[in-house]
């Protein structure tokens, strides 16, 4: 991503995964692994977002809870139920 810096540019590219996410979902026969893992991409960006726009740092990470508490040390509070971001990690790639 050029724009590390543009919490915009976070948003623009996860509304990118959201419409994968849809469009895998809308196949005759659904593509759900792939949906679920741009279903994650998707709330990584926007979580990253966020944080750029508060300005905060955040580590290389698929941690969605991770990035939500850091949401919320900047200030941010989020109403996203954490077992659902837990369950939603899980499809993030494993290195």
């Amino acid at each position: 991503m050029n724009e590390i810096n543009n919490p915009l540019a976070w948003a623009a590219r996860a509304e990118e995964d959201y419409s994968l996410a849809r469009s895998a979902l809308r196949r005759k026969k659904p593509l759900i692994s792939g949906a679920c893992f741009h279903a994650q991409q998707c709330a990584e960006k926007y979580l990253k977002a966020v944080l750029v726009a508060k300005g905060q740092a955040f580590p290389k990470t698929h941690d969605l809870l991770a990035l939500k508490d850091l949401c919320t040390q900047a200030g941010q509070f989020l109403a996203v139920d954490a077992n659902q971001l837990d369950v939603l990690s899980s499809y993030a790639v494993q290195v």
